[in-house]
């Protein structure tokens, strides 16, 4: 008699038939139930996401919202123009001058879309990427295309709340807007932890799970370092703010 036993899943399946057809509408309401019910939503209508088409226009999209941040980041900072004026004992200060339309024909649109693409594309892949090797180390059933959707859930909400509602708030409130940005973070970390874990383990305790995402979070915190050094544009929340306040000269033009 043989005394091989076949791994049980970790996160347990569901019952009911799973689509794997595109559906636009079940992955809207996705997104809308992970801020109702994000429990749920990552534990079971995750389920949607079982076929790679899915959670592969996900992240597309996750990587083309990013890299219509990173193109309005970059406008704003070339309208953002400045000089600066040495004084006559060699002291020197940064004078804006206000909106420099003519700068926005510098700004390398097609390079700055590519790499943001790329950039967020990698991110997505080698997050869900690393947790599944990682999951087949400790002898452990997790589908990549679940853990994809979960990393592009959590990515989607950083760029949501800290790339874009943060920075806006800045301008009323910097204080807030770091907490706003902060919030963000902490947010998609939570939903990025909590869901990969779940496909993983499923909900019961494991001693190996502290170990496993120390060792997963560490190969993935240094692939992300080189992804933001060698492709992400080095543009500051200050720059951001400096170019929002340049963009109050719009107002004269409107009147």
């Amino acid at each position: 008699m043989s005394d091989n036993v076949n791994p049980t899943p970790a996160a347990p399946k569901s019952t009911a038939p799973v689509s794997t057809k595109i559906d636009f509408k079940n992955m809207w309401n996705f997104l809308k139930k992970t801020i109702t019910n994000p429990t749920e939503a990552l534990t079971k209508d995750i389920d949607g996401f079982v076929d790679i088409k899915n959670s592969a226009i996900l992240a597309g999209v996750v990587a083309l919202i990013g890299a219509l941040i990173n193109v309005i980041t970059a406008m704003i900072v070339a309208l953002n123009s400045s000089r600066v004026v040495k004084s006559l004992f060699g002291s020197s200060k940064t004078v804006k001058e206000g909106l420099n339309w003519d700068a926005l024909g510098s700004v390398e649109y097609g390079s700055i879309i590519f790499k943001a693409i790329l950039a967020y594309g990698l991110i997505m892949a080698i997050g869900a990427g690393v947790y599944f090797i990682a999951s087949s180390v400790v002898k452990k059933q997790a589908n990549f295309s679940k853990l994809l959707a979960v990393v592009s859930i959590a990515l989607l909400f950083y760029l949501v709340l800290s790339q874009i509602a943060g920075t806006l708030i800045m301008k009323l409130s910097v204080q807030v807007g770091m907490f706003v940005a902060k919030i963000g973070l902490i947010y998609a970390l939570v939903l990025a932890y909590e869901g990969l874990n779940f496909q993983i383990f499923g909900d019961k305790k494991d001693q190996t799970k502290i170990f496993f995402n120390i060792a997963s979070l560490a190969v993935i915190a240094v692939v992300f370092y080189y992804i933001n050094r060698e492709l992400m544009t080095g543009v500051t929340a200050s720059n951001v703010m400096d170019g929002l306040d340049s963009l109050k000269s719009l107002e004269k033009l409107l009147k």
